[in-house]
Parts: structure tokens; sequence; C-alpha cells
């Protein structure tokens, strides 16, 4: 007997093709621009291989996962990239228009692969000048049968 794959499987199938697909523009767009937009784009690409790998690591270990920080004087350059210091609620690189979302839909897709949620968090010091965002993981509710 043949098994066919669930429904939600397809439907991640699906998603993660869209995603190397929306990658590959955004790579294609960015070869176009230059050598500049070239190197922004794989700088941001290491910085979420790196959180990954981070994640991954604290997890394994069974550790407490660390959250990874983009300003207060960490990640700067990939904070100046993805102009986080410009991000308000609902509008920041998970937003579809954002130049860099392949790359959130990216680390979003090996997320929903490994059972995780992402959690990307605004921070204000005490005087409101100096904002900051951190990304960490959590698990993922279990799904309801």
């Amino acid at each position: 007997m043949t098994s066919f794959p669930s429904l939600g499987e397809l439907m991640r199938t699906r998603k993660a093709c869209e995603t190397a697909q929306c990658l590959r523009e955004l790579e294609r767009n960015a070869a176009q621009m230059g050598d500049c937009a070239e190197r922004d784009l794989l700088l941001v690409q290491d910085f979420f291989h790196g959180a990954i790998l981070q994640f991954t690591n604290c997890i394994l270990a069974r550790t407490e996962v660390r959250p990874v920080v983009l300003g207060r004087n960490q990640n700067v350059t990939i904070a100046s990239i993805l102009q986080s210091f410009r991000w308000k609620s609902g509008s920041d690189i998970r937003d579809e228009g954002h130049v860099y979302n392949p790359v959130w839909k990216s680390f979003q897709t090996w997320c929903d692969e490994n059972e995780l949620q992402p959690r990307l968090e605004l921070y204000r010091d005490a005087s409101g000048k100096e904002i900051w965002h951190t990304l960490t993981v959590i698990a993922a509710p279990p799904e309801l049968p």
C-alpha cells in the first residue's frame, strides 16, 4: 500500500519551495545591484545561520537558549543593514515588504521543521533613546490531534 503525504507535509513542502524561490530571487536582485548588495545579503544570511547554530547547540546541550541581540553594541552591522532601528510593531523583517523577508522565511521554515517558534522582541533603554531587538526560539506548542 502506498503512503501519501499528509496535507501538512504538502503545505510545508510548498512553503519551503516558495521560500527557496524567494531567496533565489533576492540573490539574483542583489547580484544585479552589485558587490555591496551581495555582501549585505551574505552578512544577513550568515547572521541567521549563526543564530541557528547557536540555538541548535544550546538545545542539544540542554542549556538555556541565549537570545541573539541586534543592536546595543552587538551585531551592529547586521542591525544597520536590516535597519532594525526603524522597525515598528508589524513592520520588521517578518513583514512581506521587507527586502530581507525571504531570509526570515528561510529561518521560519527551519523553525517550523524543528517544532520551534521564533521570537523577535523589541527593547528600549530607560531613557528611550536606544532600541535593540533580540531573536530567540521557544518550543512550539504541540499540535492538537
